[in-house]
């Protein structure tokens, strides 16, 4: 992908169409080749989950065969067929659906990385069940999957695991030393 030619936080990441709520990606790097959106969790698939869906918008988009597997859990999601208990596919398929529209008019390709933490405990102390990081872990799996090669590339990447690479790097090893200080396990 090359290096980043730029790096924006909490990016919107607009639709083909006017009104209602695009998605926002919490960073966008842009590289000459790839727009690359990331999603961040922490605590939140360990959380009760609230309700999302799609609006009818998504239904007069015809997103195009490279996008087909997005659609298709789009259309199981919508219909009861799938269901997740940790991981939001509903926002994640939203963002894949914004990461290609903003992709095609900037003449790149995309990649929306989940980059998600696995906490053993909540910041109070109180453990987290070890059942439900498992089941978010298989729930990552079968999403990463189901939407396998489509034109937006899904990457799933843990906190722990982007640290551990980072504290290798010297100009980087600070930083993740920081970070692993100041939020704990991830």
């Amino acid at each position: 992908m090359g290096q980043p030619d730029d790096v924006q936080i909490e990016a919107e990441m607009r639709f083909p169409w006017s009104g209602g709520r695009h998605p926002w990606m919490d960073a966008v790097l842009t590289t000459p080749t790839t727009l690359v959106g990331v999603e961040s969790k922490r605590y939140e698939p360990f959380r009760p989950r609230k309700t999302s869906s799609f609006s009818e918008a998504y239904d007069s988009r015809d997103w195009g065969p490279g996008m087909a597997r997005f659609t298709a859990m789009r259309l199981a999601l919508t219909a009861g067929r799938q269901t997740y208990r940790h991981l939001d596919a509903v926002q994640l398929v939203k963002q894949a659906y914004g990461l290609k529209t903003q992709s095609v008019k900037r003449g790149r390709g995309a990649v929306l990385v989940y980059l998600h933490a696995a906490p053993a405990e909540w910041s109070n102390g109180k453990p987290v069940d070890p059942k439900a990081i498992t089941r978010h872990q298989t729930e990552i799996a079968d999403f990463a999957r189901a939407v396998r090669g489509d034109d937006v590339s899904f990457v799933a990447l843990r906190w722990s695991d982007l640290l551990a690479q980072w504290s290798t790097t010297p100009g980087l090893a600070a930083h993740a030393a920081a970070l692993s200080g100041w939020f704990g396990g991830l």
